[in-house]
């Protein structure tokens, strides 16, 4: 069975290869009347796509982000569709503040060197506005700077009369995060003003690790109910290491020491260490300890097929399993052409995941080994399974073929959340549909979602659905809603159209008030907040904008 299976799989992929090397036309859903759309339930629309009559009206949000370098600001609305709404909605992009940041060291009258970032709410809650900019390097003393100076260091186009967080990181080692809030009431000069190095707290220390210094470990300050980071360092040959941190940031908050493996050689876990709250006044941390990993292993990785064969370019990541104090440790690297690697781990158990490349017909496996026991192996070889055969077509609403269709197959762990963490994702599958509508892959086991874009212009929604078990699928699209409107920037009395916007939909999940929202992207305060990419496209040469979208 599993034979007929895996050969019949094969003719299929070979014969969806054999159509798709064609290179066939896409398929579009022109119309010319009602008629064509061949449902009541239809109604052709220009430039000759079917789309619903009377869907059930929703909401849906939209995030019009400007080219980059335009002196305009991203903004987000919400727009009603489905239920008769055929008109162009006006939307409005308001001229923005124009907010000029310089970022001085005082008294050393010099710029520094770095990136600032600036968030705000929005009014669609789950669509934070964002901008950004580069603090650049001036030649001459700043100490009586004009505006064109201060512009020129760092421009930001802000939303009037929004609360953004403003957070800057310099590029230079020595020089600690900043972190502001700023109300924008108009067009202004913002400084952003380090104090001198008395100022600054400087937390020194020696990292240690069964009993000795931890070399080459990267370390940083992370507050514990906060985004606000110090400056980072990887630790000396002594363990030793110094790290900036503002002072305004320092005094309200406590932090934990974050480490990480920094260099190759590093051998130390990933893990955390909680400072006591009175450390704030304290330069010195001393000795700071962190769990010990076992000594090294050299142990060979070989990864072969079913047959036996080797699988060279599997990527092969393994982890330690019960470090004390929840700490994590990791390495990773990929199979040689005689499809083996070895690499230095640590005497103890751990988890092994081999993902063999998207090309082969190997599996993904994953295994235990102790390698603490006195008869560890110094070789582990890892047998991987066959991957499953999938043939998929992807159908209209009136169940004719779409072809030119991109299909994205990505592995989920259930139907509404992404890879844990701790888990090996496993490389998406893309595809092209062929004349016929159909895809052929071959998938590792497991539970996957199929993201369908397809012809840009074809008048067929995006749409995401989660694979069914069993090795043949068919992809139906829905009938589709359309979500049009026109952008225009006001300044003054003067209107503009807008072209060259690029215009984001998002599907809103409803809010349930009392219980908050349901599903695993809901936030804790019953908000209506955004869960799927619905379409995405540009404005034309007046402003407008016009798609089709799988109902909400």
């Amino acid at each position: 069975m599993i034979v007929r299976l895996i050969l019949g799989a094969l003719a299929a992929t070979l014969a969806a290869a054999c159509a798709q090397a064609q290179d066939p036309t896409p398929t579009l859903a022109m119309c010319g009347s009602d008629n064509d759309c061949g449902s009541t339930v239809l109604r052709c629309i220009a430039p000759g796509w079917c789309v619903a009559k009377d869907a059930p009206e929703t909401k849906v949000a939209v995030v019009l982000s400007a080219p980059s370098g335009s002196a305009l600001a991203q903004t987000t609305y919400e727009q009603k569709v489905g239920d008769g709404h055929f008109d162009a909605l006006p939307m409005t992009l308001v001229k923005p503040a124009e907010v000029s940041v310089l970022v001085q060291v005082k008294g050393l009258g010099v710029a520094v060197t770095g990136t600032i970032v600036a968030t705000a709410d929005s009014d669609v809650p789950g669509v934070p506005l964002y901008a950004a900019a580069s603090a650049m390097q001036v030649t001459q003393p700043l100490a009586t700077p004009t505006k064109e100076q201060e512009s020129w260091n760092g421009r930001l186009y802000l939303q009037k009369g929004r609360t953004y967080q403003l957070a800057f990181f310099p590029d230079a080692a020595s020089i600690a995060p900043s972190f502001e809030s700023l109300t924008v009431t108009g067009d202004m000069a913002y400084k952003i003003e380090f104090p001198i190095q008395d100022k600054q707290w400087k937390a020194t220390g020696t990292l240690i690790t069964g009993g000795k210094p931890a070399v080459g470990a990267r370390v940083w300050l992370q507050a514990k109910n906060a985004p606000f980071v110090s400056t980072a360092a990887t630790t000396g040959a002594d363990g030793s290491f110094a790290l900036w941190l503002s002072d305004k940031v320092k005094s309200k908050h406590t932090f934990r020491l974050e480490v990480e493996p920094g260099t190759p050689d590093a051998w130390v876990p990933q893990t955390g260490v909680d400072l006591p709250d009175a450390v704030t006044a304290v330069t010195q941390l001393g000795m700071v300890a962190v769990p010990a990993l076992p000594p090294k292993k050299l142990v060979t990785i070989a990864v072969q097929d079913a047959s036996g064969a080797p699988v060279p370019s599997a990527f092969v990541q393994v982890r330690a399993k019960g470090l004390a104090g929840g700490a994590k440790w990791q390495t990773q690297a990929n199979t040689g052409p005689a499809g083996s690697v070895t690499l230095a781990l640590p005497a103890l158990e751990v988890a092994l995941v081999a993902l063999p490349p998207q090309t082969s017909k190997a599996a993904r496996t994953k295994l235990n080994a102790k390698l603490g026991a006195q008869d560890a192996p110094d070789t582990i070889t890892v047998t991987c399974g066959v991957k499953q055969a999938l043939n998929g077509h992807v159908l209209d609403w009136n169940g004719k073929p779409v072809a030119g269709a991109s299909v994205l197959l990505q592995h989920t762990a259930s139907a509404n959340s992404v890879v844990p963490p701790d888990e090996l994702a496993i490389e998406p599958s893309a595809m092209v549909t062929a004349a016929d509508g159909s895809f052929a892959t071959w998938l590792d086991p497991g539970q996957y979602r199929a993201v369908v874009d397809p012809p840009a212009g074809s008048g067929f929604p995006r749409f995401v659905m989660v694979l069914p078990a069993g090795p043949e699928v068919t992809i139906a699209l829905p009938v589709p809603v359309l979500c049009s409107g026109a952008v225009v920037d006001q300044s003054g009395d003067k209107v503009q159209k807008v072209a060259g916007i690029t215009v984001d939909i998002y599907a809103i999940t409803a809010a349930k008030r009392s219980a908050g929202l349901a599903g695993d992207e809901a936030d804790d305060k019953g908000q209506e907040t955004i869960t799927r990419l619905l379409a995405t496209t540009k404005t034309d040469a007046e402003g407008r904008y016009k798609v089709v979208i799988a109902p909400p």
